[in-house]
């Protein structure tokens, strides 16, 4: 078994829920997408390149961690929708001053 702990922070940080619309609640900790992600970045790699390799490789994630508090933002948000631009305001929640720790785990490979 093989495993990895990064110890993260961020002044501020939103992890939306996807199915949301208009207003974009915060998840408290990042989900796994957003760890691959984060594991890509730091690799150098893409986040397809980072999800193929941890889908080959059968790692698994996990975090620990908190924030010190939650705010909100208005955001001028632009979409495409049928090929036309239009704008909407959307409140979008943040967390502040959060400390996380992102496991990676995997049996067959080095991480």
């Amino acid at each position: 078994m093989y495993g990895l702990v990064v110890t993260l922070y961020a002044k501020t940080a939103s992890f939306r829920d996807p199915g949301a619309q208009l207003y974009h609640d915060t998840m408290p900790l990042p989900p796994p997408s957003t760890i691959t992600g984060i594991a890509g970045a730091a690799l150098g790699c893409s986040f397809e390149e980072a999800l193929a390799f941890m889908k080959e490789h059968a790692v698994m994630v996990g975090c620990n961690g908190n924030s010190e508090g939650r705010g909100k933002d208005l955001w001028n948000y632009t979409k495409i929708k049928s090929g036309e631009i239009t704008s909407a305001i959307i409140i979008r929640n943040f967390l502040s001053d959060l400390k996380v720790e992102i496991f990676l785990h995997a049996k067959s490979v080095k991480l």
